[in-house]
């Protein structure tokens, strides 16, 4: 949210505040509904969120990008994993991973039109491997692929 208004770009802004809207709903209920100290729960995410604005700050567009881009690329290759090992991806939803990769596709058109460098870079790395998770998720569904021992089976 803060690169947004940084940066000039007010989708940015009211994307990223939708998605802390639902994030800060979610914690919420989890503190409401399982005791968790709120602290416990907020801190963490406002620590990095500050960290992440003075890595913008001091550090421009391409350094913060490549922050950024770290946690979503880990789960993503979490996620293309469990696609590779799991006996059943019944539970996949392929709907949301066509989703994930337009959502990713139109961020990357307006990145182009917009000369926006970070948003070029994590909606580039981040479409290539959500692409990779719906085509795996695809072959797997129509087992056309099937998946290979566990990696712990040896």
């Amino acid at each position: 949210m803060a690169h947004g208004v940084i940066t000039h770009h007010p989708n940015i802004v009211v994307s990223n505040t939708l998605y802390a809207l639902c994030t800060s709903t979610i914690l919420t209920l989890l503190w409401r509904h399982r005791g968790i100290r709120l602290w416990q729960l907020f801190v963490p995410g406002i620590l990095l969120g500050v960290l992440m604005v003075a890595v913008n700050v001091f550090s421009g567009p391409i350094a913060f990008a490549v922050i950024a881009f770290i946690p979503a690329a880990l789960s993503q290759v979490a996620q293309l994993r469990s696609l590779v090992v799991s006996r059943s991806v019944h539970g996949v939803s392929l709907w949301w991973l066509a989703y994930c990769v337009m959502n990713q596709a139109i961020w990357l058109t307006w990145a182009v039109l917009a000369h926006e460098v970070s948003v070029m870079i994590v909606a580039t790395g981040l479409g290539i491997l959500m692409t990779l998770n719906l085509i795996l998720g695809v072959l797997r569904r129509l087992e056309l692929v099937r998946a290979p021992l566990s990696l712990s089976d040896g």
